[in-house]
């Protein structure tokens, strides 16, 4: 019954896992990211979110493997801002969690409302100081991860008529620079989500973070960036978002390098999605993807 989306298979294998009868298991998709399929498994009273890897392992470029994903998120689920882990299957790559029966993802929208904006500053800080070993998380190194990307996406098939050639070579020495500047300014020291679109944070009597699978060893302020370029805060929101993560103590960089790391990260985000566009069943996806980040470097 749910062969096109859950492998026969790989149900019933996960079934068993979970000790129900595949037979009467309710299987819902859910809104997933760019790599990984996500479903709401349900029996009865008992519920899941389970996170299936698309067929793309050896091109996803994620920053964290899952036995190490896992291992965060025990971690950051003790203290309650994430879902705990009920199991990982390393057989179907399956991670299987508690589900928020209540929870709402946020939009762009949501994202963008004062209040709510406090409210994930203080979420994010609460994250940062999670103590973990460095050695769970590779560091980011955004000069390393930048070469790594463009030199997938001159391999990459190009379509013809994005026709961005001298765009994106203009964007390419930006990355680079603004890459070497991010090292120089900021070394590492903190547990960072590193993908904070609005769709992996959840509300409802509180704020939950999803998927860690793009989680780095990196300064604080690469969530404060990734936050803000991936749900278009503007100078005022950026801010407010500064001064409440802050509280009282004095805001560590200048306005200007936060807007370079937001910077940085769009053009990261664009250039990771074209590398991707020939190796992936997914290309339109991705496509979509690097066009969303286009407009929004331009």
């Amino acid at each position: 019954m749910y062969e096109a989306i859950v492998a026969q298979e790989d149900l019933s294998h996960l079934s068993r896992l979970l000790k129900v009868n595949a037979s009467d298991l309710l299987v819902e998709p859910l809104p997933g990211g760019l790599s990984n399929r996500s479903f709401h498994f349900s029996y009865g009273e008992k519920q899941w979110a389970v996170r299936l890897p698309k067929n793309i392992e050896a091109n996803r470029f994620q920053t964290l493997d899952i036995e190490c994903e896992q291992q965060l998120l025990a971690v950051v689920a003790q203290t309650g801002l994430t879902p705990k882990v009920v199991l990982y299957d390393p057989d179907t790559g399956a991670l299987i969690t508690e589900f928020l029966r209540n929870a709402v993802p946020w939009t762009p929208e949501i994202a963008r409302l004062p209040e709510n904006i406090e409210r994930i500053a203080t979420t994010l800080r609460s994250l940062h100081g999670i103590r973990v070993s460095p050695d769970l998380l590779r560091p980011f190194y955004p000069v390393q991860l930048a070469e790594r990307y463009l030199n997938m996406a001159y391999r990459s098939q190009r379509s013809e008529d994005r026709n961005l050639a001298v765009e994106e070579k203009h964007w390419e020495e930006e990355l680079r620079r603004l890459a070497g500047l991010y090292e120089a300014r900021f070394p590492p020291n903190a547990v960072c989500h590193h993908d904070l679109v609005a769709a992996n944070i959840l509300e409802d009597d509180q704020l939950w973070l999803l998927d860690f699978e793009y989680a780095m060893w990196a300064d604080p302020v690469l969530d404060l960036a990734s936050l803000s370029a991936m749900n278009g805060y503007d100078a005022t929101q950026r801010n407010l978002l500064s001064q409440k993560y802050f509280d009282a103590e004095p805001i560590p960089f200048a306005t200007e390098h936060l807007d370079d790391v937001i910077r940085l990260e769009l053009l990261l985000s664009y250039f990771w999605a074209v590398s991707r566009q020939s190796a992936v069943e997914e290309a339109d996806d991705m496509i979509r993807f690097a066009d969303s980040m286009a407009a929004m470097l331009r």
